[in-house]
C-alpha cells in the first residue's frame, strides 16, 4: 500500500507518515495519517523485518511513539535517512519556524510580538524606584552577551562595582533582578558562580551583594541560594570557581539546595519515559521503575527550594540571591517557581507568557533543535512545566490556565512552528533576526485562550489571591499521566476531567445566554405566554 512512497529530503515542512494495520480477523487493510513536524521527531529506529515488512519505531518529543511497517526494504532505508535528515537541522535557519507563513501581514506581526513587553512587566512589579534602575551597562552586550540589554540593579550599585562583579563571576552574570516584591520590598536577583576558588576575593563582587542587600531597607541580611549539591559545588572549586563565603560576604545567610546538573536530569527522564512506555506493566514494575527514576525526587527538590525563596521574600522580606554554575539552568528553573507561589499574576493565561520575557528567557532550552551534542540536551522546561502541573493539583481553584495550556507549550518548544523558543539569549535572537523572520506564539495561544481556561479558576477565591504554600511531601507528587502518556490510544478522551468540566462550563455559558434573552423578551412582550413563561421561570 505505501511501497511507492518517497520522503523529499528539502522540501515539505512536515512528515506525513502512514502507519498500516493488518487485521487477521477482518481480513482487511486499516489505515490512517498523523501529521508530525519534523522537530518533534527524536528518535527514529529501524527494527527486524517482520512478515509484514519493515518496522521504523519512531519516537517524538512530545512522547509520542508511531511505528510504521514499510513493506520494500529500500522504502523503509529511504523514509529513515530522510527522517534523520530532515529532524536534525544543522542550521536555525532550517527550523520549521523560518518558513511557517501565517496570513498575518507584516504590521501584525510586529504587533504580536509586543504583546507581552519586558517593560511593562517591570512597572507591573514596582521597578525602577528609588533603591532599583535599568543600567545601560549591557548595552550592545558589552558585559554579557548571554544577558538581555536591560537589566535591573540596585542604585547604589556603581558601574565600576557592576563590571568588577560581572569579571568574579562566572560567563559575567553578575547579580541582577528577577523579581521585586512592593509589599516587602524584597528582591530576587539571579547570577552566575563566583570564581572564588579555595581563597580568591573580590572587593566588588561584595559590594555588588551588599548594595542589593540595601536596596531592601527591611532586612539586615540577605539569603544566597546556591541550587546545586555542596559536593558539585565544592568541586568546582578545585577550577578556580565555587560559592561565596560567609567569612567574605557581610550579612548573607549561605543555603545549599542540591538540585542536580543536566545530565543526572536528562538520564531520570529517560527511566521516566522506559516506564510511561511499558506495556501492561504490573503495579510493581510501574512503581518500582518510577522510583528507579528519581523524577519524582527532582521535582520535589526544584519545588522545594521556589518554597523556600517565596517564603523568604512575602513572610520574612528577605532578598535573595539565586545561582548554580552558570545561572541559567537550575537558577531560572527555581526563580520561575518562586515567581508563580509569589504572585498570582503569574497564574494566569497572560501572566504566564510573560514570566518568558523575564528572567525565564535566560533559560537554555537544551533542546535538540540542531544537531549538536546530545550531551547538552536536558529537560530543564520539562520539569518547570511539570513544577507547575504539580501545583495545579494542589491548588485546583488558583490557576486560570489549565493541563491542556502546559501541553500546548510544551509541544510548541518541540515544533519550532514559532521563534519563542528558539536560541538561548536575547542576543541570539537579534541575531538570527528572530522577531523579523518568525512568529509569535502567545497571540496564537491567546486567540484561543477558551480552550486553555481552567473552568475551577475563580479570581476571588482564597487560593487565588496572595501566596501559594505547597506541601513538598513525597504523598503528595503525582506520576503526569497528561504529558508522559498524553498519546495512550487505552485511554478514552471522555475520561478527561478537563473535558467534562470545559462541557459544563460551555454548556452552562449558553444557557445564561438564552436566560438573558428570554428575561429580555418577557421584560418587552406583553404576550400571554411570554407572561406565563416569565411567571413560570422567573
Amino acid at each position: 500500500a505505501i511501497a511507492g512512497l518517497k520522503m523529499k529530503v528539502e522540501q515539505s515542512k512536515s512528515v506525513l507518515i502512514y502507519i498500516i494495520f493488518f487485521s487477521l480477523y477482518y481480513y482487511r487493510w486499516f489505515h490512517f495519517s498523523s501529521q508530525v513536524l519534523h522537530s518533534l521527531v527524536c528518535n527514529v529506529e529501524k527494527q527486524s523485518v517482520t512478515a509484514f515488512g519493515y518496522p521504523l519505531l519512531i519516537q517524538c518529543k512530545n512522547f509520542q511513539v508511531i511505528q510504521l511497517i514499510i513493506p520494500q526494504e529500500n522504502d523503509c532505508n529511504d523514509v529513515l535517512m530522510s527522517l534523520l535528515r530532515l529532524s536534525r537541522a544543522k542550521r536555525y535557519e532550517e527550523l520549521y519556524c523560518f518558513s511557517f507563513k501565517p496570513n498575518i501581514d507584516k504590521a501584525e506581526r510586529d504587533q504580536a510580538w509586543d504583546f507581552i513587553d519586558l517593560r511593562a512587566e517591570y512597572s507591573r512589579m514596582g521597578v525602577p524606584n528609588k533603591l532599583w534602575h535599568v543600567s545601560p551597562i549591557n548595552r550592545e552586550y558589552r558585559v554579557c552577551d548571554t544577558y538581555p540589554t536591560d537589566l535591573f540593579v540596585p542604585k547604589s550599585a556603581t558601574l565600576p562595582v557592576i563590571v568588577g562583579s560581572s569579571k568574579f563571576r562566572s560567563r559575567g552574570r553578575f547579580p541582577t533582578l528577577s523579581y521585586y516584591c512592593k509589599e516587602t520590598q524584597a528582591a530576587i536577583c539571579r547570577s552566575s558562580q563566583p570564581l572564588s576558588g579555595f581563597s580568591a576575593r573580590c572587593l566588588e563582587d561584595e559590594q555588588m551583594l551588599e548594595a542589593i542587600m540595601k536596596s531592601n531597607p527591611g532586612s539586615r541580611f540577605m539569603y544566597v541560594v546556591d541550587t546545586r549539591p555542596k559536593l558539585n559545588a565544592m568541586a568546582n572549586r578545585a577550577t578556580g570557581k565555587g560559592y561565596e563565603s560567609e567569612d567574605n560576604y557581610t550579612n548573607i545567610k549561605f543555603q545549599f539546595i542540591g538540585i542536580e546538573n543536566i545530565h543526572v536530569m536528562r538520564n531520570s527522564q529517560q527511566k521516566l519515559i522506559e516506564v510511561s512506555d511499558l506495556r501492561s506493566p504490573s503495579m510493581g514494575e510501574f512503581l518500582l521503575g518510577l522510583e528507579n527514576s528519581d523524577w519524582l525526587k527532582h521535582i520535589q527538590t526544584i519545588l522545594t527550594a521556589g518554597k523556600f525563596i517565596s517564603k523568604a521574600v512575602a513572610e520574612e522580606g528577605v532578598s535573595v540571591l539565586v545561582h548554580c554554575s552558570d545561572g541559567w539552568d537550575r537558577t531560572a528553573q527555581v526563580c520561575s517557581v518562586a515567581c508563580i507561589l509569589l504572585d498570582p499574576y503569574y497564574r494566569t493565561l497572560k501572566g504566564f507568557m510573560g514570566t518568558y520575557l523575564c528572567d525565564r528567557m535566560a533559560f537554555p532550552y537544551r533542546y535538540s533543535h540542531l544537531d549538536e551534542d546530545p550531551k547538552e540536551v536536558s529537560p530543564v522546561i520539562d520539569q518547570f512545566l511539570e513544577c507547575v502541573w504539580q501545583l495545579m493539583e494542589q491548588f485546583p481553584c488558583a490557576f486560570e490556565y489549565n493541563e491542556r495550556f502546559l501541553i500546548s507549550i510544551h509541544n510548541h518548544i518541540h515544533s519550532c512552528q514559532y521563534g519563542n523558543f528558539v536560541c538561548n539569549s536575547e542576543k541570539e535572537r537579534k541575531d538570527l533576526g528572530i522577531r523579523e523572520k518568525t512568529h509569535s506564539l502567545w497571540p496564537h495561544m491567546w486567540k484561543n485562550k477558551s480552550d486553555f481556561v481552567n473552568p475551577l479558576f475563580r479570581p476571588d477565591h482564597s487560593q487565588t489571591q496572595g501566596v501559594l504554600r505547597p506541601l513538598t511531601t513525597p504523598y503528595c507528587f503525582k506520576f503526569w499521566r497528561g504529558l508522559y502518556n498524553h498519546f495512550d490510544r487505552g485511554l478514552h478522551p471522555r475520561q478527561s476531567v478537563l473535558d467534562c468540566l470545559m462541557a459544563v462550563k460551555e454548556e452552562t455559558q449558553q444557557l445564561e445566554e438564552l436566560l438573558a434573552v428570554c428575561e429580555q423578551v418577557g421584560t418587552k412582550c406583553g404576550h400571554a405566554c411570554c407572561k406565563v413563561f416569565k411567571e413560570k421561570y422567573y
